[in-house]
């Protein structure tokens, strides 16, 4: 696969952030004398680093982690997946991306045979986009592994990695969660060739004629003969039981003969979801997402159980949690705590950053400044706080760590990819065969001078935990738009509570992937049953550090086009505004703006926060667009009023009224809706699902 160009690190950035990270340097030489026995246990401990990570083209690990040293081998897990499963692909990216990294390079493909529906392929191509996994195949006419889709995977993926092969092939199913670690240390010692690998079934005297189709491994070697056997397709031997078939092609060729049964470390999950090994390597059956949770809970995965996984992405652990930073909360209710805790620790340490950094979104070189800061950040942990003790020695390969993420040079810089919060560029070059946007030329200290942001603006997208769909959907809208000059723009999913035990366990895992999820509490998740108050009074208590000039309210049904919105505020006053999709009531012409999406100035946000009046009336409850031009109203606020119409509307029933100056649009409703706004605005423009090429 070809790699995007990384930009070079620009010597001023680099400079100012080596004079500032000196002193901690300094400090962690005078302990690395202290902890020098605590190193091999440091060593030893999970990582957080990702198995898959979006923000590196190729899908898996990849550059990253040849950056800092050659893999031992290189796998490929092609995931057979359909696509309208957009909800199962998000939870496995988070799944893979949360896992302690192998010392091999992994790249995980979602493999898909043919994207008939219009929709799905608008959709897909934007997940090609953002992602850069998805795996067309060509020569298959359909999504059921046991039509062909298993045979044309196989014979396919010699073809399209032939410049740079593989040691291994792996066929998964999207309902397995694999510890990547796990079977990687399995592999280590086999041989490179000849090797079938999987849960092995015992057929007669034959002890292992087929392995199980939840997943199982061959050798490049072997995927390459499949490739170019020819009897298979003659015998027609690509339909039935694809497990069983895959077997009867080996075995009829004398190939796989270096075979490995991983049984019992390969298994489907009982019923009652209770028999997890602690050396798993797969688990099988996860049908639906309360099976994911209870797996993500076993193994540890979610952060709402684990704080000091958010502590070790985002910083020292939050007073108000630091008692449960080792330990797991007792109850559900403990862990939503802890998530709200971090939610405004989270967005507090990011906005700093990003008010020190306010031009990073010119060029990614910038961005890598800004994660290396939230690495510095994490160093300086509390005595209490063992495992910031053992993290101090690290500050010594600063220089290496510059080095490990140089490859991530070329990633999205966007709100909910790594926690960072700002909406900037679209990705660079994503697979062969298809460019998003060229990359950002570095930026000279005078240049980001002058491009620091006119103004700052905090986008509350109001959804309810179970929406998962939806919310990749809306990340895939922001990541792919174009920068919104001069401005950073901040996008939050915004939640009242997240109460059922399921929606815990996967909302944590967004939170510690994206980190784009603020958790209000105390409200119910109806925006006309006081949410949007409660939004609205709770963003200057939780931003107060770093206050925004704008704060807007949005649904999860409406596409912002960012840049737009950016610029008519650009010459707006900063002060007692309220700007939207006005409605004429009366002799009024804008006595409330449309709930589909409206801005306040930071004042009025403020003056919310401190009604006590609003709550007195009981105006939490209603209509919740009438009942802020309401509260407006009554107290004089928000005399700056401006009206986006016919710049901000509903989509019709013909989904033919799209506008070329479109601020916002609302009411996508489903996924042929958005699938529409994207190709209106060419959101996958020039992207060909039957040309992705790795």
């Amino acid at each position: 696969m070809k790699q995007a160009t990384s930009s070079r690190f620009p010597a001023t950035s680099f400079c100012s952030l080596c004079l500032r990270l000196l002193p901690l340097g300094l400090v962690a030489m005078a302990l690395s004398s202290l902890v020098v026995l605590s190193v091999s246990g440091c060593l030893s401990a999970p990582r957080s680093r990702p198995v898959v990570d979006d923000t590196n083209n190729d899908g898996g690990l990849g550059a990253e982690t040849t950056a800092a040293r050659e893999p031992e081998f290189r796998l490929l897990v092609g995931v057979l997946t359909t696509p309208s499963r957009y909800e199962r692909r998000g939870i496995l990216r988070l799944a893979y991306a949360l896992q302690p990294a192998p010392a091999a390079q992994v790249d995980v493909r979602f493999v898909l045979c043919a994207v008939t529906d219009a929709a799905d392929a608008v959709l897909v191509a934007a997940e090609a986009a953002r992602h850069g996994d998805i795996l067309v195949l060509d020569g298959c006419s359909t999504e059921n592994m046991n039509d062909g889709k298993t045979h044309a995977y196989l014979s396919s993926v010699p073809r399209l990695f032939a410049s740079s092969p593989y040691d291994y092939v792996m066929k998964a199913d999207d309902d397995t969660y694999l510890r990547v670690a796990a079977l990687a240390d399995e592999l280590r010692g086999k041989p490179r060739e000849d090797v079938y690998l999987g849960r092995g079934y015992a057929v007669g005297d034959d002890p292992m004629p087929f392995m199980h189709g939840m997943g199982y491994v061959v050798s490049w070697d072997v995927a390459r003969w499949v490739s170019a056997n020819e009897d298979i397709v003659r015998r027609g031997d690509t339909r039935g039981h694809e497990d069983r078939l895959v077997g009867k092609w080996l075995n009829a060729g004398g190939r796989g003969r270096n075979r490995y049964n991983l049984k019992p470390r390969m298994y489907d999950i009982n019923w009652d979801m209770d028999e997890f090994r602690p050396n798993t390597i797969a688990v099988h059956r996860l049908k639906n997402n309360r099976r994911w949770a209870a797996v993500f809970r076993h193994f540890n995965v979610t952060t709402l159980m684990a704080p000091n996984v958010l502590s070790q992405r985002y910083g020292a652990v939050p007073k108000a949690v630091s008692s449960g930073a080792t330990h797991r909360p007792a109850s559900v209710k403990d862990g939503i705590e802890v998530l709200q805790a971090y939610s405004k620790e989270v967005n507090r340490r990011l906005l700093e950053l990003t008010n020190y950094y306010s031009s990073f979104c010119i060029a990614p070189t910038n961005h890598v400044v800004s994660r290396l800061h939230a690495a510095a950040m994490a160093m300086k942990a509390p005595a209490s706080s063992n495992s910031y003790l053992l993290l101090a020695p690290l500050a010594l390969l600063l220089l290496a760590a510059v080095v490990f993420l140089l490859p991530s040079l070329n990633s999205a810089r966007v709100g909910s990819d790594g926690g960072l919060g700002v909406l900037c560029a679209r990705r660079s070059a994503g697979a062969e065969g298809y460019t998003v946007a060229a990359p950002a030329a570095p930026a000279t200290a005078k240049e980001e001078e002058e491009e620091k942001p006119e103004l700052s603006l905090l986008v509350g997208v109001l959804t309810m935990p179970k929406r998962y769909e939806r919310r990749d959907i809306v990340r895939l809208a922001y990541a792919l738009q174009p920068a919104a000059a001069r401005a950073r723009v901040d996008v939050r999913f915004v939640f009242c509570r997240v109460a059922d035990p399921v929606d815990a366990q996967l909302v944590a895992l967004e939170a510690a992937r994206h980190g784009d999820v603020v958790v209000l509490g105390g409200c119910e998740e109806n925006m006309n049953h006081g949410k949007t108050h409660a939004y609205l009074s709770s963003v200057p208590r939780l931003f107060a550090s770093s206050p925004y000039d704008y704060v807007m309210k949005t649904d999860d049904d409406t596409y912002l086009r960012v840049a737009a919105l950016a610029d008519e505020l650009r010459g707006k006053p900063r002060d007692d505004v309220y700007l939207g999709y006005g409605y004429a009531m009366g002799g009024q012409p804008m006595p409330f703006m449309h709930g589909m999406g409206y801005v306040v100035s930071w004042d009025v946000a403020r003056w919310v926060s401190t009604a006590e009046e609003i709550l007195a009336r009981n105006d939490t409850e209603g209509p919740e667009d009438l009942m802020v031009g309401k509260w407006l109203n009554l107290a004089g606020r928000g005399r700056n009023r401006y009206d986006l119409k016919p710049r901000m509307y509903d989509l019709n029933w013909d989904m033919d009224n799209f506008r070329p100056d479109t601020v916002a649009v609302h009411m996508l409703k489903d996924n042929r809706r958005w699938a529409a706004a994207f190709s209106y605005f060419n959101v996958t423009a020039g992207i060909n699902l039957h040309h992705l090429s790795p």
